[in-house]
């Protein structure tokens, strides 16, 4: 009688042969973690220059509607009614902020025009708050429309004038240079107990205050008052120049 041939033992990996696939695993993460990371810093940068897009096209619909005035960046015209789209009233300093007063001329897409940053809205109820709080782009609210909260103050008809001899407009006809004149920026605020730097925040101001160089080479989205955008970096933002409405072009920093 035929026996069977006794069955082969199935091999097993060595330990050597096993440290080299360990090895050449942590090769192949080496290279693919960093192309990843670059991966999603290009989406978020992708996102950003979207909803730069679509806060320029709304300032200027905001232009076109409002008889040539510009978006106030902090303040509310009297009658004013400020909603979120859906006839629920939005009041005090939201209200103020610049983001839930553009939000009808971008067609309430409040997300792709603010919450391009990665900004986390875990609780609903303050939605609303949050939005005008931390829009991934902060407004020239010093010289663009104006803020109350300033001096000179230019919501008050005697400091119109002292307002507009400091570099601010508040109509678009006042725009010297609107190719050179920020509107926004890419922004950011320090929380403590967040653990630094958030991104998002309504306002910013020159050089770099609540400015946020988030993107490739240091550089922060801007978005200028005729609707262009462009990636700057520090340097380029301490060109004081592009913050205020100057007429010399000339001019130099005292």
């Amino acid at each position: 009688m035929k026996t069977r041939p006794a069955a082969k033992k199935a091999s097993a990996f060595t330990l050597v042969e096993l440290l080299v696939v360990t090895a050449i695993i942590a090769v192949l993460a080496a290279f693919a973690f960093p192309a990843l990371a670059n991966s999603g810093k290009r989406a978020r940068q992708a996102a950003e220059m979207a909803a730069g897009r679509s806060v320029a096209a709304g300032l200027q619909t905001y232009v076109t509607e409002n008889n040539g005035a510009v978006l106030p960046g902090f303040h509310v015209r009297p009658g004013e009614i400020v909603t979120d789209g859906h006839n629920n009233p939005i009041t005090g300093q939201s209200a103020k902020r610049y983001p839930w007063r553009l939000a009808p001329y971008l067609g309430y897409d409040v997300d792709t025009a603010f919450l391009a940053s990665g900004q986390k809205i875990a609780n609903a109820a303050q939605r609303e708050y949050l939005i005008s709080l931390v829009p991934s782009l902060g407004m020239n609210t010093t010289y663009i429309g104006g803020d109350e909260r300033k001096s000179p103050n230019p919501f008050n008809p005697r400091l119109a004038d002292s307002f507009a001899a400091r570099g601010g407009i508040t109509r678009m006809m006042q725009a010297n240079r609107p190719s050179q004149l920020i509107a926004f920026v890419s922004a950011a605020y320090n929380d403590s107990r967040m653990g630094g730097d958030q991104p998002g925040y309504f306002g910013v101001e020159y050089p770099d205050r609540n400015v946020d160089f988030r993107h490739a080479g240091g550089r922060a989205l801007v978005v200028f008052v005729d609707g262009h955008t462009e990636l700057l970096d520090r340097e380029q933002l301490k060109n004081e120049q592009l913050w205020k409405n100057l007429p010399d072009p000339n001019y130099a920093m005292q």
